[in-house]
C-alpha cells in the first residue's frame, strides 16, 4: 500500500509536502517490516532486498519533491 501511495505521488507535478512526509515515514515503516522478516526467515533474502531497493528509490524521489 506504502508503495503505490508512493509512486502515485511521485507521478503527480506539484505533491502535497504533508503527503509526501506521510508516504516516507510509511515506506520507512515498511522497509524495517521486510528487514525484520528476512531476519526472522519468514521472507527470501533476495526479494526482500529487492522489495527493500524499490522502497529506498522511492523514497529517495520524494525528498527530492519536498
Amino acid at each position: 500500500m506504502a508503495v503505490s501511495r508512493g509512486k502515485a505521488l511521485l507521478s503527480q507535478p506539484n505533491p502535497d509536502p504533508i503527503e509526501i512526509a506521510k508516504s516516507i515515514t510509511a515506506l520507512k515503516i515498511d522497509a524495517n517490516h521486510i528487514r525484520k522478516c528476512i531476519k526472522a526467515g519468514l521472507r527470501d533474502y533476495d526479494s526482500g532486498q529487492e522489495a527493500i531497493d524499490e522502497i529506498c528509490q522511492i523514497i529517495e524521489q520524494l525528498e527530492k519533491k519536498i
